[in-house]
């Protein structure tokens, strides 16, 4: 995320990641944030979309920039 450009980083929503449950079956994958239990593809905030799980981070996506984040 550090990576991003500094206006983006600004932009993007604040999350709380509480735990993961990772699985090789992708339908499978779960990440706890801000309480409930979100799967990959879904949108967290206005242009903000969790893209994948991996087993030790997230990938996420907001206005076309990816960045990944370690849990």
């Amino acid at each position: 995320m550090r990576d991003l450009p500094e206006p983006i980083q600004r932009q993007i929503p604040a999350i709380a990641i509480g735990g993961y449950i990772y699985s090789k079956n992708p339908a499978d994958r779960l990440l706890l944030i801000d309480k409930v239990l979100r799967h990959e593809g879904e949108e967290l905030a206005p242009g903000l979309v969790l893209e994948k799980l991996q087993p030790k981070a997230a990938i996420f996506s907001f206005k076309g920039y990816r960045y990944r984040v370690p849990y």
